[in-house]
């Protein structure tokens, strides 16, 4: 994952686990690019309706394996969180593409 202005992410490969579209549900294993601080890289993404017909609440969550010390991948959330606030404006940009 590369994510433009946000520091230490690098390329990466990764495995989809879960596609889950009842529950809107993604889940998948970053299997190329943790380099040597994670064993284990697997995030969660789960999409679910809020208050009104208007709103999605975006659930993120990731299972990981630190290497020595290290500590929760901080960057990965960093990350997660500029995608969302990416798809937020993009969508709110057009809510005609999406609201019938």
């Amino acid at each position: 994952m590369i994510c433009a202005g946000i520091p230490q992410t690098t390329p990466a490969k990764e495995h989809i686990d879960l596609l889950d579209d009842t529950n809107y549900t993604l889940s998948y294993t970053v299997i190329d690019g943790v380099g040597h601080q994670y064993s284990l890289l697997k995030p969660t993404i789960t999409f679910t309706p809020g208050v009104d017909a208007t709103t999605t609440l975006a659930k993120w969550s990731m299972e990981y394996q630190p290497v020595g010390e290290q500590g929760p991948p901080e960057a990965a959330r960093i990350a997660a969180v500029h995608v969302f606030k990416a798809m937020e404006a993009y969508l709110l940009s057009d809510p005609s593409q999406y609201l019938k």
